[in-house]
């Protein structure tokens, strides 16, 4: 999609404007971001639909300048002013076909910390706080970071960019993101001169009536492709 000052255009007219987007090889792919965004510390999956959308947008908009790749959150990756802040239905679009690919899976986090508790010795017998009650999406992958990096060595190379450099200073970023959750993060967009222009008051179906709810949910994806149920 294709967007005019943060707005999104018609849809024919923006498949045709896309097209017309000279890709940088440098910049990584939306589901390239979303398995690097996972990978980089596997025993740390992304809370909530929001803040995989946020890190999705900061991996774009601030993390990719540290080494100096010039990447644009609006043509490279969709966001455009949302209320929430920046929002990106071309990423919602990716986590739903990641999903239905199978290199990520999405829980319920409940049932993760479950599955997580279960692991620890004298599960039983431990004073353990309640898991959330309320659905939240636990995002999660088995594809290696280095499988993802190893996409992008050629271009990386001439910015002198090496894959222990990377992958620690994406570590840490993604970590201070996760300690942020979502909350924390949306203030931090929203404190963020830099970050201004992607926030305003108007509601998603103000901008793009055709999505419904606004989201590409893993509620569309059959359960036994993310759950694992009805597999043998």
């Amino acid at each position: 999609m294709v967007f005019d000052d943060g707005r999104i255009l018609d849809i024919e007219k923006a498949d045709i404007e896309y097209k017309k987007i000279e890709v940088d090889e440098k910049v990584p792919s939306i589901e390239d971001s979303i398995l690097m965004l996972l990978s980089v510390l596997p025993e740390s999956p992304i809370i909530s639909r929001t803040l995989m959308m946020k890190e999705v947008f900061l991996f774009y908009a601030d993390f990719l300048k540290q080494f100096r790749i010039h990447s644009d959150p609006v043509n490279d990756a969709g966001f455009f002013a949302y209320k929430y802040g920046p929002y990106s239905l071309r990423v919602n679009i990716s986590l739903a076909s990641l999903a239905l690919s199978g290199k990520i899976t999405i829980t319920d986090y409940a049932d993760y910390l479950n599955e997580k508790r279960k692991k620890l010795e004298g599960y039983e017998n431990l004073d353990l706080p309640e898991a959330p009650k309320k659905y939240q999406a636990c995002f999660q992958t088995n594809v290696r970071f280095s499988d993802i990096f190893l996409r992008y060595i050629e271009p990386f190379v001439e910015l002198d960019i090496d894959y222990i450099t990377f992958k620690d200073k994406m570590g840490d970023f993604k970590r201070l993101w996760d300690q942020k959750t979502a909350k924390g993060i949306i203030l931090y967009i929203y404190n963020n001169s830099s970050f201004s222009r992607f926030v305003e008051k108007s509601e998603l179906k103000d901008k793009y009536p055709e999505a419904f709810g606004g989201r590409v949910r893993e509620d569309y994806i059959p359960r036994k492709l993310i759950t694992g149920e009805g597999q043998h």
